[in-house]
């Protein structure tokens, strides 16, 4: 017997996880001795079940991933990972909306799971995966589905995918957090990335948008092939505009195939019996408006694209069967009323006798209830009377309230004052409303009966894949229409080059997010390449340097899911992770201080670094939960590690003095800061000018440009403590004790080079330069040229 747990308290954050109620993933979890974690997901408003397999770490990053990317409202779990490492983990970041059920452990069974796989899949090559721990947690995905949710999954219809991982970009959770893609520092979505992004026309357009921003592709092709189309939907107004109102117009596709493919789907139960054979109505007619708009897609379409891989897959579509058997008008409609009776005559008349004899009662008992309420008009002179309907009630009458004594007498019933209305009835209306109800009944019985045969046409594997298909064209389309609305309702934003193993290259960056609520936002350059692959960012408090980094991995991240970028000019390798360490607070559930987490962060970033493909690496304030001089150490011996990693690039922001010479020790780090300057004074005592320029407004003016080489202004901390009204005798001393330390930490911190050394350096460097000329786009007179200038500063040493 399963047993459900709701999230205890815990001092946690819950950003991502907050209640959004975006999806309706539930997902299976079990992980065997060696922290090697199965997965199973699956989305109730999707036909698509996706099974993972994967090592893990002891802070399980990669299933916190996998939650933060689903957001599931339900979590099952093996009864024997109660109160276990897993279990804590996920505690950590369970939505306060979502629950937790623990499983018997027999039913992660992947016997079991290889049986339904096989038996579920609709594709006939779909691959044949060996995943035990995965296929263990399908099994218990779907008897969960059965015996709790009732909702058996049609076989053959579903589309049970293996996700392995390759050709994307990972994101770890720390990192999907900090940038704010999905959820702001305080749970809320309206500043996220997502939100800024997201103009698709579609729920499974938005669902594969928010899908690729914390899963980008890290597939070359893939990229520039949606660059390409971004580009060319924004160079024909005529596509642009006419593939938005197509894509406006479609219905929910994806949740009507995903309801007709739970074929004992048990929603909540309602009073009135038609309402399953309604939905029932309203998913084949989604599916039958769908695929009457398909021409006109296929015609738009085929306008922006000669590589047509699309309309050749859609042609498939274009079957007769469902118009055969609909009304050409039957359509789907919100009013309960209108929607019963359109439902009802959807069928095409002449398939069934019955139901057209039914019908025709149907018709005639509507005509008999309008025919009543004109009598009721005229014989008893109650001229405002209006025939209503609800769900509840049915047919019932309503007038004014100002005149209830007309309304007195044995033939009315059911009367209730609402308000300054009066609804009642009486007893012929009530016979009319019992012979209403029959006879809809026996029309969504006998309708049921020819959708059901219906559905078996749709059922089957060849119309099932290619419906499949239609919705991943549909989501996919959209999601390109969003990027380029995006670029339509923005200012500078440009394509970006997608190259193997080039330099990371930004002309004019801004960040996506601040540029829309900073006025006057300052844009900045970057380049980190093989020569320049650790840059430490210094500078004043709130000069901007945690924004710089974050803005660089945002640049990355849109350039990978496809989309144009917020800068000049923009080249990107292909980057395979992003990971950072930004936030150093205690973590009290792991029983770890502020340091601790900051070692264990670092330690997971240096691991990565040793691994295939480009990572990109955000750090921020490491070292300052311990001394000066051990947060020094840790901070120098791994800028001194990654920057001997051949496959990696880290921004590193710190406020450690001391590593404004680490750029000597090797040519692949550089330093830079965030400019800034200092109100000028004439006191002549440091202390009375720290106290003048601290309590005027704007001591220090930030002017937000990255700048090479170290931040020159050493007082910024004191000149905040002056501007925070720090009394004048504590900083008088901390001025004084400043100037003592100041001899004792320079002297600690040495580097030298040798003339063998700086040779070195000279000759990385012309490496560099040629190697970033080979890949550039220049003419051939621009590149003789600077061939010229390169050869002249090496023969004269100022390489």
């Amino acid at each position: 017997m399963s047993r459900s747990l709701a999230r205890t308290g815990t001092s946690v954050r819950t950003r991502t996880g907050t209640s959004r109620g975006f999806s309706q993933c539930i997902v299976a979890l079990i992980e065997n001795r060696c922290r090697e974690v199965g997965a199973a997901i699956y989305n109730l408003r999707s036909f698509d079940i996706e099974l993972r397999q994967y090592g893990d770490n002891n802070l399980y990053t990669s299933t916190l991933r996998v939650l933060s990317i689903y957001e599931p409202q339900e979590i099952l779990l093996s009864e024997s990972s109660a109160n276990g490492n897993l279990d804590s983990a996920i505690n950590r970041v369970l939505p306060t909306n979502a629950k937790k059920t623990f499983l018997p452990r027999k039913l992660f069974n992947d016997t079991v799971g290889a049986v339904l796989r096989d038996e579920l899949i609709s594709e006939a090559t779909n691959e044949r995966f060996q995943k035990y721990l995965a296929l263990a947690c399908l099994a218990s995905l779907v008897k969960h589905l059965e015996d709790s949710l009732n909702i058996t999954l049609a076989e053959g219809c579903i589309r049970v995918r293996y996700h392995s991982g390759h050709n994307m970009l990972f994101l770890d959770y720390e990192t999907i957090e900090a940038l704010e893609l999905i959820s702001n520092v305080v749970g809320e979505k309206k500043s996220t990335l997502f939100a800024i992004m997201n103009s698709c026309k579609t729920p499974s357009g938005s669902n594969l948008l928010r899908k690729n921003l914390l899963e980008p592709p890290s597939d070359m092709r893939t990229i520039q092939t949606r660059h390409e189309l971004v580009g060319a939907v924004l160079a024909n107004d005529d596509v642009y505009f006419k593939l938005a109102s197509i894509l406006s117009a479609f219905p929910d596709l994806e949740n009507a195939i995903s309801q007709l493919t739970q074929r004992d789907f048990a929603s909540e139960k309602s009073f009135m019996t038609q309402s399953p054979r309604i939905q029932l109505v309203k998913n084949v007619v989604a599916l039958k408006q769908s695929l009457e708009a398909l021409p006109s897609l296929v015609e738009c379409i085929s306008r922006i694209s000669e590589n047509a891989i699309i309309p050749p897959m859609i042609e498939s579509l274009k079957s007769p069967v469902l118009s055969q058997v609909l009304e050409e008008d039957a359509a789907i409609s919100k009013q309960a009323e209108q929607m019963r009776l359109q439902g009802a005559f959807a069928i095409k008349a002449g398939r069934n006798g019955l139901l057209d004899v039914a019908r025709k009662t149907l018709s005639e008992t509507i005509e008999d209830i309008h025919t009543l309420v004109t009598e009721i008009r005229d014989e008893n002179g109650l001229a405002s009377v209006q025939l209503k309907y609800s769900v509840r009630q049915g047919y019932h009458l309503c007038c004014a309230a100002s005149g209830p004594d007309s309304l007195t007498g044995e033939k009315w019933c059911q009367i209730v004052v609402k308000g300054n209305q009066v609804v009642f009835s009486c007893e012929q209306l009530r016979e009319l409303n019992d012979r209403y109800t029959e006879s809809l009944n026996e029309i969504w019985l006998l309708s049921h009966r020819e959708l059901t045969d219906l559905l078996q046409t749709v059922y089957g594997q060849e119309a099932i894949v290619a419906i499949h298909r239609l919705c991943d064209c549909l989501s996919f389309l959209d999601l390109i229409l969003s990027f380029a609305t995006n670029v339509t309702l923005s200012t500078g934003y440009s394509k970006p080059v997608i190259t193997n193993d080039g330099p990371i290259a930004v002309k004019a960056g801004r960040h996506a997010l601040l540029e829309r609520n900073v006025a006057g936002f300052v844009p900045n350059d970057t380049f980190l390449s093989e020569l320049s692959r650790f840059h430490v960012i210094s500078g004043v408090n709130m000069a901007g340097k945690t924004s710089y980094i974050k803005q660089v991995a945002l640049l990355v991240i849109l350039s990978h899911v496809g989309s144009y970028i917020p800068a000049d000019i923009g080249s990107f390798p292909v980057v395979r992770r992003i990971c950072s360490h930004f936030d150093s607070e205690d973590a009290f559930e792991r029983n770890v201080s502020s340091f601790s987490r900051e070692m264990l962060d670092l330690a997971s970033i240096l691991k990565f670094g040793a691994e295939d493909g480009i990572s990109l690496f955000l750090i921020d304030e490491l070292g300052r939960g311990t001394s000066y001089m051990d947060g020094l150490s840790m901070c120098w011996t791994a800028a001194e590690y990654l920057s001997a990693s051949p496959q990696t690039f880290t921004l590193f922001a710190s406020h450690f003095s001391g590593l404004r010479h680490i750029e000597k020790i090797s040519p692949g780090l550089k330093v830079y800061h965030l400019d800034a300057r200092t109100r000028e004074t004439e006191c002549n005592d440091r202390s009375t000018e720290l106290l003048e320029a601290g309590t005027a407004a704007g001591s220090i003016i930030c002017t937000h440009l990255l700048a090479e080489g170290p931040c020159e202004i050493t007082d910024y901390g004191l000149r905040t403590a002056a501007s925070a009204g720090m009394p004048r005798t504590v900083l008088e001393r901390a001025v004084l004790l400043k100037q003592k330390f100041n001899g004792t930490y320079s002297d600690s911190v040495r580097v030298q080079v040798s003339p063998e050394d700086s040779r070195l350096r000279r000759d990385l460097a012309i490496t560099q330069q040629l190697r970033l000329l080979k890949g550039a786009r220049l003419s051939q007179a621009r590149l003789r040229e600077r061939l010229r200038v390169l050869k002249d500063d090496y023969s004269n040493g100022n390489t």
